[in-house]
């Protein structure tokens, strides 16, 4: 992704804060984490395709 590792946990790590993701443990890969969008997350998500595109 060209991020380095501490800046993407931050990042994350403020978005989770902010309710924006949710982290949860993969069972088949204990060292894996899912993340994913929540309902507030996936509405800035909108918003934010839409700016982008204009």
């Amino acid at each position: 992704m060209g991020i380095e590792q501490p800046t993407a946990v931050r990042t994350l790590d403020r978005m989770e804060r902010d309710v924006f993701i949710h982290r949860e443990q993969k069972l088949e890969d204990r060292w894996a984490i899912g993340i994913k969008l929540t309902d507030k997350g996936k509405g800035y998500q909108k918003i934010l395709q839409v700016a982008f595109r204009s």
